[in-house]
């Protein structure tokens, strides 16, 4: 039996590359994250695949919903429901309510939920729910790791099924194994601190997919990106578990992925990221370039891309105020593009006569 697991999917008003959606009227970067829901549906009935866990933070903020959120995330949802799909969300501290006390943002679906984890307003610290082929251990995101620790102090699946174990929280080995640097001061669990004898242990809240082969641990990863603190991460991709072989495997959730990469490698489609991905168009893209006809050239070229530009001159190519060029009084063309590009940077005027020339080949 084959079951997926994602994780972080971050619904929400991201400001980064918004623009209106044409159908809806909405944020587009609020869309992407219902189109993920969508597309983990249509896989899951594809496949035929009965079960579907989520890992923690389903929103961006749970304090800040809007309708349209609510609304859109019901329909979505609903939709597992109705062809009885059993989906099972943890919460992570995305997720909280906190002028609520207790409640967290998932609280308004539970009727849609295989298992209400909002029930006990003091916080479920480790659960357990059985089904007929396995069982799960459940941790969501508590504020106190301290009773973390303890509940699951001295916890061991004893179970003839096979016992999967899902969380949110940080794990000290996969911090460690990226090279973190905040992996000694933030507080998280290590491995050994874990339940004993779980088959296999699907975490959620670090945003990049890690697996320890010798724990038989994974972190799940993000559902869709956020913001360039996920550039270069590769695509976010939920999780295909066989229950039976222990294998997994990555698939992309087709949400648009952050990179940042140099000029060169955007303007010749290198790949990039740990599975050397090709950028696309639907992508969001920081391109670092030295030399700003280029960067005028490009956003020109690239308009319907989603790009933002970080111009990096070196401290000899800036440009004295001094020398600044006046395109109004410069003598000819020629003469303006030359000392253009002796300094790289120009008024807007400038800039576009420079391109003009640049492109009749007259540089």
């Amino acid at each position: 039996m084959k079951v997926i697991v994602f994780s972080d999917l971050h619904i929400g008003d991201h400001k980064k590359f918004a623009r209106v959606d044409e159908q809806t009227g909405l944020n587009r970067r609020l869309i992407d994250g219902f189109d993920v829901l969508q597309n983990i549906f249509d896989y899951a009935v594809d496949e035929d695949i009965k079960h579907v866990f989520f890992c923690g933070d389903l929103f961006h903020d749970g304090s800040s919903l809007t309708p349209p959120m609510v609304l859109y995330t019901f329909e979505a949802l609903q939709r597992f429901a109705i062809h009885g799909i059993p989906l099972f969300l943890l919460h992570g501290q995305h997720d909280l309510m906190t002028q609520y006390g207790g409640w967290t943002a998932i609280r308004p679906f539970p009727e849609m939920l295989d298992y209400d984890m909002t029930k006990d307003s003091s916080g479920v610290v480790l659960g357990h729910v059985e089904y007929d082929d396995f069982e799960l251990l459940i941790a969501p995101y508590h504020r106190d790791f301290s009773k973390l620790r303890e509940a699951f102090k001295g916890e061991h699946a004893r179970s003839t099924k096979p016992v999967f174990f899902l969380g949110h929280f940080l794990i000290k080995e996969v911090l460690e194994k990226e090279g973190v640097p905040y992996a000694d001061t933030v507080d998280c669990i290590s491995v050994e601190e874990l339940p004993k004898g779980c088959d296999f242990y699907f975490i959620g809240d670090y945003h990049k997919h890690v697996y320890l082969p010798e724990h038989k641990l994974m972190s799940v990863g993000c559902a869709q990106h956020i913001s360039f603190n996920e550039a270069n991460y590769g695509r976010p991709c939920f999780v295909v578990y066989d229950t039976e072989t222990g294998k997994y495997e990555l698939v992309e959730t087709g949400a648009p992925a952050f990179w940042k990469v140099d000029y060169e490698t955007f303007e010749n489609n290198i790949p990039v990221g740990p599975d050397e991905e090709r950028i696309r168009m639907k992508d969001y893209v920081k391109i670092e370039i030295n030399d700003s006809v280029k960067m005028a050239i490009a956003k020109d070229e690239y308009s319907d891309w989603n790009i933002e530009y970080d111009l990096k001159l070196e401290e000899s190519d800036q440009p004295d105020a001094k020398q600044r060029i006046d395109v109004e009084v410069a003598s000819n063309p020629v003469d303006v593009i030359v000392r253009y590009g002796a300094h790289k940077k120009a008024d807007e005027e400038t800039q576009k006569l420079g391109i003009e020339i640049y492109k009749e080949g007259l540089i």
